[in-house]
C-alpha cells in the first residue's frame, strides 16, 4: 500500500484540501487547423504532501488511490485537518524528446554561426560555470566530453549514476562543450528513459536538483503537451535563485501555447532556424518565442564515442545555454536580467522588426560581441547572415552624442540617424531599393570618419528552392507549388478561395527560382504561405513546407513518413496498373490533390512524404483505397478483401427511354469520402456493363456520370457504405426521373433543395457549379475541370401576375432567393430538361412571408401596416381565443420570437399586443396563435419607419 493511503485509512474523522471535481477532465480543445498530439498520462496525479509545519513534497499517487482519498475525505463530518495532508497539483504526464535523424552530416556549422567560438577562445583562467543538462543523461565517457563533466544524479533509477542509454542527452551536451570554453562544466541530470520520456515528476525533482547543487544555467531540450503547474513551480525555483532556464520550443510546427515548458514566460523559449537562416520547418512558434539558434544537421556527440547529425529544437537549445554560460564567464558580477539583457542584444533581427513568433528576438549571435571600448562596434548584421527587404542594424556607440550614424552601399545612402546618447543602438535600414546579390555594407560615424565594412547577402523578393532525396542528394528534377492559406481555405492573392496555385516553378538543374514572389508581403494578407515539392523520384519525398520570409530554402528529409502499399486482392490482375495521388494536410488545411505515381498490381509502392495528417488514395479498374496517414513516422497500408466492401456499377442504363451504351458513349465513376466538405477518393473510366470494385470500409458518395452521344450529360449519384451494400451492392440508374422540391420552413430566408431520382431512386445533380465545387482535378499545376455538362440550374418563383424572381442552384442541390421577394403566394418550379430519359419536373406552390416561406396551414388575418414600436395596440380577430385551448401565441420576426405579451380583451375578438421591448422600425413581424386542436393562427404587421 502507498503510504500516503496507509496513513488515511485508519482515519474516521478526517479532511483534506482536494481539488474540485472535474480534476480529471480532458483538456481543452484546441485549434482545429493544427495537430497537437494528446497529453501522455501515465495514470498518476501529482499531489503536495504538506505536513503540520507547512513543509511539503510532491509524490505521485495512482488516480484510484487519489479517488478513494477523496471519497473518504466527504464522509468526514468533522472537517478536521488530519497531516500529513495532500492537495492535487495536476495529473502526471509524461514528456519527452522527438529529435530527427539527419543526413549527409556536415562540419558543426552552428558555433560558427552564433559566433560562439570567437568569444570562447578568447577565455582563459574564468570561473566555473555549470550548465545542468536535464535530459536522458550523458555518455560522461566520451572522449569529448569526459574532462567537461560536474556530478549529476539519475532520477529515473534514483541512483548517482546518470549514463545515457537513450542518446538525447549526450547529443545535448556535445553542443554546449562544442559552443563554449574549458571553464563551462555539465551536469548530467537524468530524467528520461530509454524511450526518451520522462514524468514531471521526475523532471521537477531534477530542476530543483539542479539549482540545489550549484548549475548556473540549466538546460531542458525537452517538451510535450498538457500544462504542469509543479514543474512551473520548479522552474520559479530555479529563476527565483537566479539560474537561467533555457528550454526548447518544440518540433511540431505548432503554437508553443499548447506545449510545456516551452509555453513558460520565465524560461528562455529557444526556436530553430536552418543553414540560410530560415525557420526550422519543424520548429514550434508563438509568443512565447524569446530567441531562435541552429537546429537543422547538427554534429555532435553520440553515445559510445562517436558523433552523429540530428536536428531539432533540442538543438538549438544548448546553443543558447552554451552562449549563455560564455556570457557568465565574462560577466561573473552580471544579474539574471542583465544576462538576458545581452542575449536578445547580441541577436540578428529577421522577419519583423523587432520581436515576432517565429524568432523571438532573432538568432543568437555574439560574433561580434564588445569587450572592449571603440567609437563604432557593430553587433548585428555579419558575414554569416543573409538580408532580405531590410536590415536591423545593431550597433555600440562612445563619444557618438551630437553625430551622425550612417548606412551606404555602393556610395548610396540608405539610413541615416542623429545620434542623441551612447550606448547601444537599432536603425533599421531598407533594402527594397537594391538588387539581389553580394555587397559590402559601410556602417559609419559623421561622413566617414569612423566607419566598418560588412560583407552581406540581400534575397530580395527571390525565393530560391533546393531539394534532396532520403539519402541526402539533390534532386535535380522537381517541381515547385506554392499556395496561400486564409482562415483554413486555399485562396488566391485576392482572398478568395481556389485551388489555383499563387506560384508555380520547375527546376533548372538542382535549383528551381521564383522571382517576384514576396513572402512578407503575401503574409501581410495571408495566414500561411506553402511551398509543395513533388519529384518524379520516388526515393525524394513530397515535401510540404511554410515559407515564412524571401531567400534560399532547403527541403531536406527530416520529418518524413514513410508510407508503403500493396494491392492483396485476389482477382486483381497482376498486369494492370493502380494510381495514387495525395491531398496534402497543412495545420488542418487541405491543400488540391497532388497526383504521384502508377504502381503495376503485383509490385508494392514505397513513397516518402512530410509528416502531417495528409489523405492519401491509391485506386485501380478493381478497387479504391484511402487512408488519412495520422501524423505516423510509417504507415504500411494494404487493399484486401478484409478491410472493403464490393459494389457494382453498371455503366448502362435499363433500357427505359434511353438510347443504350452505344459507340461514342462513356461512363465516369468519381468516388467522395463523405466529410464536410467532401473529398475526392479516385475517379475510373466505366467498361460497358457491369463493373465491380473493392472500397475500403467507410461512408462514401458515389458520383456516375453519363454521356450519350449527340445528348446532354447525365450525372447522379448515391450515399453508401458497408451497410448499404449488404442490402444491394448494384448501381444501376435510369427510369423515368422525378423532380419535387424540399422547402426549408425553419431557416431565416427563403431557401430549400432541389430533389431529382430516378427509377432506382439516385440522386441528381441538377448544379452546373457543384462540378466546380466537388469535381476537379490537379494534374501538373494546372486546374482542370473533370467534365464539361450542361445543366440548367435556376428555379423560378412565379407569382399570380407572371411576374419571375430567379436564383441559382448551389452546393449540394441548394437554393436561396433574395429576401426582396415580394409576400403572396407563388408558384416554385425548375425545369430539368434531359433528352436521354424522361422527366416529370418539380413544380409547388408556396408562399412567403416575412422572408422567409411558410406553411400554408394557417387561417390569415388581415395584414397590419405602421405599427408603434413601443406601445400597447389592439387587433380585431375573427374569433374569440380561450386560454384554455391556446398552446402558443408569440409575435416573431423571422424565426427569432419577440419578448411581446398577448392578451384576450375582455372575452371579445380582439387581442391587445404588449411590446415587452421595442420592436425594430421598418421591419416585418407576424403573430402566430396555436391552439391544441391543431388549428393555427396568423398575422402580418409592418412596424412603422422610422
Amino acid at each position: 500500500m502507498n503510504r500516503l493511503l496507509s496513513y488515511f485509512l485508519p482515519i474516521a474523522l478526517l479532511s483534506m484540501l482536494l481539488h474540485p471535481d472535474g480534476v480529471f477532465a480532458e483538456g481543452q480543445k484546441v485549434d482545429d487547423f493544427e495537430y497537437i498530439p494528446d497529453p501522455i498520462e501515465t495514470g498518476d496525479v501529482i499531489v503536495k504532501v504538506i505536513d503540520r509545519f507547512g513543509n511539503y513534497e510532491y509524490e505521485a499517487i495512482p488516480e484510484a488511490e487519489y479517488t478513494q482519498l477523496k471519497a473518504l475525505e466527504s464522509t468526514n463530518p468533522y472537517r478536521i485537518s488530519p497531516f500529513p495532508r495532500i492537495e492535487f497539483v495536476q495529473k502526471e504526464y509524461i514528456r519527452y524528446v522527438d529529435p530527427f535523424q539527419s543526413n549527409n552530416p556536415p562540419l558543426s556549422w552552428g558555433p560558427d554561426r552564433i559566433g560562439s567560438s570567437v568569444l570562447a577562445n578568447s577565455i582563459s583562467g574564468s570561473n566555473e560555470i555549470i550548465v545542468a543538462v536535464v535530459d536522458s543523461g550523458v555518455d560522461y565517457n566520451h572522449p569529448f566530453l569526459k574532462n567537461r563533466m560536474v556530478r549529476g544524479y539519475d532520477f529515473v533509477s534514483n541512483d548517482s549514476d546518470p549514463m545515457d542509454v537513450h542518446g538525447h542527452g549526450t547529443h545535448v551536451s556535445g553542443i554546449v562543450v562544442d559552443s563554449t570554453s574549458d571553464n563551462v562544466k555539465i551536469m548530467p541530470i537524468r530524467v528520461l528513459d530509454g524511450q526518451g520520456r520522462g514524468s514531471d515528476l521526475n523532471i521537477s525533482k531534477g530542476i530543483r536538483y539542479a539549482v540545489d547543487h550549484g548549475a548556473h544555467v540549466i538546460n531542458m531540450s525537452l517538451g510535450g503537451p498538457g500544462p504542469s503547474p509543479m514543474m512551473k513551480e520548479a522552474i520559479e525555483y530555479a529563476v527565483n535563485k537566479g539560474v537561467q532556464v533555457v528550454v526548447a520550443a518544440g518540433n511540431n510546427k505548432a503554437d508553443t501555447k499548447h506545449y510545456y515548458p516551452a509555453s513558460d514566460e520565465k524560461a528562455i523559449v529557444v526556436a530553430a532556424t536552418n543553414q540560410n537562416d530560415q525557420p526550422a520547418y519543424f520548429s514550434n512558434f508563438g509568443t512565447s518565442i524569446d530567441i531562435a539558434a541552429p537546429g537543422e544537421s547538427i554534429n555532435s556527440s553520440i553515445i559510445g564515442g562517436g558523433y552523429g547529425v540530428q536536428s531539432g529544437t533540442s538543438m538549438a537549445a544548448p546553443f543558447v545555454s552554451g552562449v549563455t554560460a560564455l556570457l557568465l564567464s565574462v560577466n561573473s558580477e552580471a544579474s539574471k536580467e542583465d544576462i538576458e539583457d545581452l542575449l536578445f542584444m547580441y541577436t540578428d533581427d529577421k522577419w519583423q522588426t523587432g520581436r515576432d513568433i517565429y524568432y523571438g528576438e532573432g538568432i543568437i549571435n555574439i560574433t561580434n560581441y564588445v569587450t572592449s571600448t571603440e567609437p563604432l562596434s557593430v553587433i548585428s548584421p555579419n558575414a554569416y547572415s543573409q538580408q532580405a527587404e531590410k536590415v536591423e542594424l545593431k550597433v555600440i556607440l562612445e563619444n557618438a552624442v551630437g553625430k551622425t550614424l550612417y548606412v551606404k552601399i555602393g556610395g548610396q545612402q540608405l539610413a541615416q540617424r542623429k545620434v542623441t546618447q551612447n550606448g547601444f543602438q537599432a536603425l533599421t535600414v531598407p533594402f527594397d531599393k537594391i538588387e539581389s546579390g553580394n555587397y559590402t555594407m559601410e556602417v559609419g560615424i559623421d561622413n566617414g570618419q569612423i566607419h566598418k565594412q560588412i560583407p552581406i547577402t540581400i534575397t530580395n523578393h527571390t525565393n530560391q528552392f533546393s531539394i534532396k532525396d532520403t539519402g541526402g542528394s539533390s534532386d535535380t528534377s522537381f517541381e515547385i507549388i506554392i499556395y496561400g492559406i486564409k482562415d483554413g481555405e486555399v485562396v488566391n492573392e485576392n482572398l478568395h478561395p481556389t485551388a489555383t496555385p499563387l506560384y508555380h516553378s520547375g527546376s533548372i538543374g538542382d535549383t528551381a527560382v521564383i522571382d517576384g514572389m514576396d513572402v512578407n508581403e503575401l503574409k501581410e494578407k495571408l495566414d500561411y504561405i506553402v511551398a509543395v515539392a513533388k519529384s518524379a523520384n520516388r526515393d525524394t519525398p513530397l515535401y510540404v513546407r511554410e515559407l515564412v520570409t524571401n531567400g534560399n530554402h532547403m527541403f531536406e528529409p527530416t520529418t518524413i513518413q514513410k508510407i508503403a502499399f500493396e494491392n492483396k486482392l485476389s482477382a486483381s490482375n497482376p498486369n494492370a496498373m493502380y494510381k495514387n495521388n495525395i491531398q496534402l494536410s497543412f495545420k488542418g488545411t487541405l491543400l488540391p490533390k497532388t497526383l504521384l505515381f502508377m504502381t503495376p498490381n503485383s509490385e508494392q509502392l514505397v513513397m516518402y512524404v512530410e509528416r502531417g495528417n495528409h489523405l492519401v488514395n491509391f485506386f485501380s479498374e478493381d478497387f479504391f483505397y484511402s487512408e488519412f496517414t495520422g501524423n505516423e513516422k510509417e504507415l504500411n497500408l494494404a487493399v484486401t478483401e478484409q478491410n472493403t466492401f464490393e459494389y457494382n456499377f453498371i455503366s448502362n442504363s435499363d433500357g427505359v427511354g434511353a438510347d443504350g451504351f452505344m459507340a461514342g458513349d462513356y461512363a465516369y465513376l468519381r468516388l467522395y469520402m463523405s466529410l464536410d466538405p467532401f473529398i475526392e477518393v479516385g475517379d475510373q473510366a466505366l467498361e460497358q456493363g457491369s463493373n465491380t470494385f473493392r472500397i475500403k470500409k467507410g461512408d462514401y458518395r458515389a458520383l456516375l456520370s453519363h454521356y450519350v452521344k449527340d445528348k446532354r450529360e447525365l450525372v447522379v449519384f448515391r450515399d453508401i457504405n458497408e451497410q448499404t451494400a449488404l442490402r444491394n451492392s448494384v448501381f444501376n440508374y435510369g427510369g423515368t426521373i422525378k423532380g419535387e422540391f424540399l422547402i426549408n420552413y425553419l431557416a431565416d430566408g427563403l431557401s430549400g433543395k432541389i430533389l431529382y431520382k430516378d427509377g432506382f431512386g439516385n440522386t441528381l445533380y441538377t448544379n452546373s457549379g457543384y462540378y466546380d465545387y466537388l469535381g476537379y482535378a490537379m494534374e501538373q499545376g494546372e486546374f482542370q475541370p473533370a467534365f464539361d455538362t450542361e445543366v440548367w440550374s435556376r428555379v423560378t418563383l412565379t407569382d399570380e401576375y407572371g411576374e419571375q424572381w430567379q436564383t441559382t442552384v448551389q452546393g449540394d442541390n441548394d437554393f436561396t432567393f433574395s429576401p426582396a421577394v415580394p409576400d403572396g403566394k407563388y408558384t416554385l418550379s425548375f425545369n430539368y430538361e434531359n433528352d436521354i430519359y424522361p422527366v416529370q419536373n418539380a413544380v409547388a406552390t408556396v408562399l412567403v412571408e416575412n422572408r422567409q416561406f411558410v406553411k400554408d396551414d394557417y387561417f390569415h388575418f388581415e395584414s397590419k401596416i405602421d405599427i408603434p414600436v413601443d406601445k400597447v395596440w389592439t387587433v380585431t380577430v375573427n374569433r374569440e381565443f380561450k386560454p384554455e385551448e391556446v398552446v402558443k401565441a408569440v409575435v416573431k420576426k423571422g424565426t427569432t420570437v419577440h419578448d411581446t405579451w398577448i392578451e384576450q380583451k375582455n372575452e371579445a375578438k380582439q387581442l391587445l399586443i404588449h411590446p415587452l421591448t421595442p420592436y425594430e422600425y421598418g421591419e416585418h413581424y407576424v403573430i402566430e396563435i396555436q391552439l391544441y386542436n391543431g388549428k393555427k393562427y396568423r398575422m402580418r404587421f409592418n412596424t412603422v419607419t422610422k
